[in-house]
């Protein structure tokens, strides 16, 4: 059986921030004529011709979500390949720390809403299984971090504004 090669690429940013001794995850409603397609994801573009991911980050931050700088960048936590309706795709899972009081500004012709949500209740809302397992590594690098973290600080979490990096 052959298998064929993604036709387009996706970038995918999961953002998070730490705060109240947690990590929660920004996840946006998306607008759709049909109620069913008005799903909760992380933000995704697909990635243009020629144009190189580190690129397209930031300014999928800011069309997608208003966020004008993006720092506490990792490198591709996780990907995955999928295949919906004829078209097949490959997800590069990417996540970036927010601090606490970035202000979010959605695209309302792409967005209904957005909420923080810790990780439990963020893998809930998501539809996608690839979506999930993303939120589901990214937390356990998170918390791996956040461990060694308090190790190398003698504290036992960070602060709400410190980054965790992975």
């Amino acid at each position: 059986m052959a298998t064929s090669t993604p036709e387009l690429t996706i970038v995918q940013l999961n953002l998070y921030r730490f705060i109240n001794d947690r990590f929660e995850y920004l996840v946006f409603k998306r607008v759709a004529e049909d109620s069913e397609d008005q799903i909760w994801q992380p933000i995704s573009e697909t990635l243009r011709d020629g144009e190189e991911v580190e690129d397209a980050l930031p300014r999928i931050a800011a069309s997608h979500a208003g966020i004008d700088k993006l720092e506490h960048m990792s490198n591709s936590t996780y990907s995955y390949d999928w295949y919906s309706h004829g078209e097949s795709g490959r997800d590069m899972v990417f996540a970036a720390q927010l601090p606490n009081n970035t202000p979010i500004l959605p695209d309302l012709d792409r967005y209904i809403t957005f909420e923080w949500l810790p990780r439990n209740a963020a893998i809930a809302r998501i539809k996608w299984s690839g979506s999930k397992e993303a939120i589901r590594q990214l937390q356990e690098h998170l918390e791996q971090a956040k461990d060694m973290h308090a190790e190398s600080h003698e504290t036992d979490v960070p602060s709400d504004s410190e980054p965790i990096f992975l």
